[in-house]
C-alpha cells in the first residue's frame, strides 16, 4: 500500500541533509543569472515574448512574437515574427519583423525593417525605415530626418528634419518642417493637411502642377525605368544588419549557457555525466517523465496558490522548476556532446569540452527552418526527465 508519509518524511529528510546542495545551486543563480542578463539577452522560438517589467539596459530579443509593455533604459534590438512597442524606449530601437507596430516614443534613432510597419510615437532623432507598407500615423513625432522606403507609404504625422522617401504609391498628410526628396513609381497623392516648409523635389514619369500648393518651391526630375526602386537599397541595409545582430545573440547565448555549466561541472564533477548516463540509457523513460515535469509541476504550484494553504510550497516548487530548467539546457547540450566526447565522471576536462561541442550544436539548432526548434524542444524535454529521475532517486535514497 501507498504511504504518502512515508515519502513526504523521505522529502523533509533529504531536504535538511542536503541544504547545501540547494546553497550551493542558489549561488550559482544568483551569480549566473545577472551575467546571462547583462546586457539583456531574451529568447523564444514558438512562444511569446512580452515583457511586462522596466528594464534598467540595453536589451537584444529574439523571438515569433514580442511585445513590450514596459519601458526600456537603454537601447533594444529584436528580430522576430510579430513585434510590439507599447513601452518607451530611451536609447535606439532596432527592429528586423515581419510586421511592427511602435506605440512608445523613442529617445534616439529608430531603425525598422519589416513587412508592415505602423509609427505612431515620438522619435528622439532620425528614422529609417523600410518595408512593404509603411505607415506614419498623424500622432507621430520625428524630431530628425525621417528616410522611408516602401511598395506603399502613408505618411499623416509631423518630420522636424527633412523627409526622403522611395515607394509606389503614397499618400503624404502630414507636416515636414524641412525638404522633401520623393521618388515613385506610381502614385503619388497629398491630402488636405500636407504641409511642406522646405522644398519638395520628386522623381516621377509626369509632373504633376497640383504640387505647388503644399511646397514653397518645387522641382520636378523625369523618373526613368532604368533607375530602379529606391527602396531597395534600405531593405538591403536591414539584410546586412541580421546577421551580425544575429550572430552576436548566438555567441551571448553560447556563453551564458557555458558559464553555468562550467560552474555545474566545477562543483557537481559526477552530476552532470550522471545525468546524462540516465537520460542515453532510457529515452522514452525520460521523455515521458519531463513531459510530465514540465507540465504538472506548474499546475501543482497554481493549485497550491489557489487553494491559499500550499503557497510556501508552491514557491518551493516554482523556485525546484525554475532551477532543474536551467539545469536541464546544460544537460541537453553535454547529451548532444557525449556524442562527440566521451564524458567520464569526475573527468571535467572531457565534460567540459562535450558541453563546449553540445551546447555550440544546440544553440545553431535554433537556426534550423521548421525543425530546429522541435528538435530542441525533444531533448530539452529528454534533460528534464533525466534530471526528475535522478533526483527522485535521490530523494528516495536519501543520499547525493
Amino acid at each position: 500500500m501507498y504511504n504518502l508519509d512515508s515519502d513526504i518524511n523521505l522529502i523533509i529528510k533529504f531536504m535538511l541533509k542536503k541544504i547545501s546542495i540547494v546553497s550551493m545551486i542558489a549561488i550559482i543563480a544568483l551569480f549566473a543569472v545577472p551575467v546571462l542578463a547583462a546586457p539583456n539577452f531574451l529568447s523564444s522560438d514558438t512562444g511569446v515574448i512580452n515583457i511586462t517589467s522596466p528594464v534598467g539596459d540595453d536589451t537584444y530579443i529574439t523571438g515569433s512574437r514580442v511585445i513590450v509593455d514596459r519601458d526600456i533604459d537603454g537601447d533594444l534590438i529584436i528580430i522576430g515574427g510579430e513585434v510590439e512597442i507599447n513601452g518607451n524606449i530611451a536609447g535606439d530601437l532596432l527592429v528586423v519583423a515581419t510586421t511592427v507596430l511602435i506605440k512608445g516614443n523613442i529617445g534616439d534613432d529608430l531603425r525598422v525593417g519589416g513587412g508592415e510597419v505602423l509609427i505612431e510615437s515620438e522619435i528622439g532623432d532620425d528614422v529609417i525605415v523600410g518595408g512593404g507598407i509603411v505607415t506614419i500615423s498623424e500622432t507621430a513625432l520625428v524630431k530628425g530626418d525621417l528616410i522611408a522606403g516602401s511598395s506603399d507609404f502613408f505618411f499623416d504625422g509631423m518630420v522636424l528634419g527633412s523627409l526622403k522617401a522611395g515607394f509606389d504609391q503614397g499618400v503624404i498628410n502630414g507636416i515636414i518642417k524641412g525638404d522633401a526628396n520623393l521618388k515613385y513609381g506610381g502614385i503619388l497623392s497629398f491630402g488636405d493637411d500636407a504641409v511642406i516648409a522646405g522644398k519638395l523635389v520628386y522623381w516621377a514619369s509626369a509632373p504633376d502642377s497640383n504640387f505647388g500648393t503644399v511646397a514653397g518651391s518645387v522641382e520636378y526630375n523625369k523618373w526613368s525605368d532604368g533607375q530602379g526602386i529606391s527602396y531597395i537599397p534600405i531593405l538591403g541595409a536591414f539584410a546586412f544588419l541580421i546577421p551580425p545582430i544575429a550572430f552576436g545573440a548566438l555567441v551571448w547565448k553560447y556563453l551564458g549557457m557555458m558559464l553555468l555549466g562550467s560552474i555545474l561541472i566545477w562543483f557537481l564533477p559526477k552530476y552532470m555525466p550522471r545525468v546524462v548516463d540516465l537520460v542515453k540509457k532510457n529515452y522514452w523513460s525520460s521523455f515521458w517523465q519531463g513531459i510530465v515535469f514540465l507540465v504538472v509541476v506548474p499546475i501543482l504550484a497554481l493549485i497550491g496558490i489557489i487553494v491559499l494553504i500550499g503557497i510556501p510550497l508552491s514557491i518551493i516548487l516554482m523556485l525546484s522548476y525554475i532551477i532543474i530548467v536551467m539545469i536541464s539546457g546544460i544537460v541537453a547540450s553535454l547529451v548532444i556532446g557525449s556524442y562527440f566526447v566521451k564524458l567520464k565522471k569526475p573527468n571535467k576536462k572531457q565534460q567540459l569540452a562535450g558541453l563546449a561541442v553540445g551546447t555550440a550544436v544546440y544553440v545553431l539548432l535554433g537556426l534550423v527552418p521548421f525543425v530546429g526548434w522541435l528538435i530542441k524542444f525533444v531533448f530539452m524535454v529528454l534533460a528534464l526527465g533525466g534530471v526528475w529521475r535522478d533526483s527522485y532517486t535521490a530523494i528516495k535514497t536519501g543520499r547525493y
